[in-house]
C-alpha cells in the first residue's frame, strides 16, 4: 500500500447494486482446479421472484380488470378436445 497509495487500492462493498466486481471477485483462484475463496460478495435487498410475480399480477389486474375464466371460454377462440379409444 505504501507503494500504491491508499486511493489506489480497490474496496469490495457487497451492498453495491452492480453485480460485476462481486462476479470478478467469484472468480478469483490461485490457479484453474483450485476451489475459489468464500466469502459474501453481494449483500443486496431486492424483492423475491414471488413479490416480483405477484406485482405483476396486481398491475395486469388493475390496468386490465379482474380475469374472467368462463368469459374467455366462451369468447369463440376456443376448441373442444375429445379422448378417442
Amino acid at each position: 500500500m505504501a507503494d500504491v497509495g491508499e486511493d489506489k487500492l480497490l474496496v469490495h462493498d457487497e451492498h453495491r447494486p452492480d453485480p460485476t466486481l462481486a462476479f470478478a471477485l467469484s472468480r478469483v483462484a490461485d490457479r484453474p482446479t483450485v476451489p475459489t475463496r468464500s466469502a459474501c460478495f453481494r449483500d443486496v435487498d431486492r424483492p423475491s421472484y414471488e413479490d416480483a410475480v405477484q406485482s405483476q399480477l396486481v398491475t395486469a389486474s388493475e390496468r386490465q380488470g379482474p380475469a374472467d375464466l368462463a368469459g374467455l371460454l366462451q369468447s369463440g377462440a376456443t376448441w373442444e378436445v375429445s379422448a378417442t379409444t
